[in-house]
């Protein structure tokens, strides 16, 4: 249910966030247009109505969309270090109003106002990390309020183990609240639920008490293959989420997705399917944003090219 939850989160939040990106470009217009004349500074050399700039928005609304999704931005993994996020939302943002303005600057048939786009990638931004303020701050005071927390289960109580716990303790903000730990060798310790084998029992009684554990970590040695390989067999029929805490030497064994809590690296081992189109359609963006600059600068590498040859009598291109 919490799984869900968070993809049901993220697509709110994707909807919002076009939401927003409509609001930045039509209020850019207002600043450019309305506020900035009726104050007495930067007069527009003509007047542009309004419904020049509305028909963009759905151009705007899809370019924009499209690149916040294939940066990840709407991935629903809280394991992660606020730092992280916050670059990783940043960098999101950048990109697509780069590749909004970029793409706009070849429609020839209307020259947009360059102070307008200047505006809407300064309001678009603030409103955005603003948002994700908003929702930060509201999702860490209801998770110290017990909302929200993902259960984990940690198989394993050595050193691995117990600093994937630490983790979770240093960064209370991700929403996870340690059970226990699942360990053959109990050595009398209360946090220790019991052996390896009752997984399964251990996660039935959990669901029958509407206190699902919705993450299982397994922090066993790498030699203890067959333990491993029996965990996932009694954790494949419950809706618990397996995550593996691997050597570096294994990411090539395992096709899972790796995510990393407090410097460990963690592969999911049962997981959704991961949804390749959207690496397709990163790749793609990649290559236009590439020929749009290259299309953008081609005229200063002609000049270029042209000086080299006049100077010397040697090649342009070189291998």
């Amino acid at each position: 249910m919490l799984q869900e939850q968070s993809r049901l989160f993220q697509r709110v939040l994707f909807f919002a966030d076009a939401l927003l990106v409509a609001l930045s470009w039509v209020a850019a217009y207002v600043v450019r247009f309305q506020v900035f004349p009726a104050i007495g500074i930067f007069p527009p050399p003509e007047a542009v109505p309004l419904w020049v700039y509305l028909e963009f928005v759905p151009w705007v609304l899809i370019v924009s969309m499209t690149v916040f999704w294939a940066t990840g931005l709407y991935d629903h993994d809280r394991a992660e270090r606020l730092s992280s996020l916050v670059f990783a939302v940043a960098k999101s943002i950048m990109f697509g109003l780069v590749i909004v303005v970029a793409s706009l600057s070849l429609y020839r048939t209307f020259n947009f106002s360059r102070l307008h786009m200047g505006i809407f990638g300064l309001i678009a931004p603030l409103l955005m990390g603003l948002l994700r303020i908003i929702v930060y701050q509201s999702l860490r005071r209801a998770r110290q309020n017990g909302k929200y927390l993902k259960r984990v289960l940690i198989i394993g109580a050595g050193n691995t183990g117990q600093k994937l716990y630490q983790s979770f303790e240093e960064y209370p903000w991700m929403g996870f609240e340690t059970v226990g730990f699942l360990d053959d060798d109990r050595s009398d310790r209360p946090d220790v639920l019991g052996g390896v084998d009752d997984l399964a029992s251990i996660i039935d009684e959990a669901e029958k008490r509407d206190q699902r554990i919705d993450y299982v970590y397994i922090a066993l040695p790498l030699s203890e293959a067959d333990k491993i390989r029996e965990i996932l067999i009694a954790a494949e029929t419950s809706l618990t989420h397996v995550c593996l805490v691997p050597d570096l030497e294994q990411y090539d064994l395992l096709n899972g997705r790796v995510t990393e809590i407090g410097g460990l690296p963690i592969i999911h081992l049962l997981d959704e399917t991961p949804i390749e189109f959207r690496r397709v359609v990163k790749r793609i963006i990649d290559l236009v944003f590439s020929v749009l600059v290259l299309v953008l600068l081609s005229p200063v590498l002609l000049l270029i090219a042209l000086v080299v040859k006049m100077s010397s009598s040697g090649p342009v291109l070189y291998k």
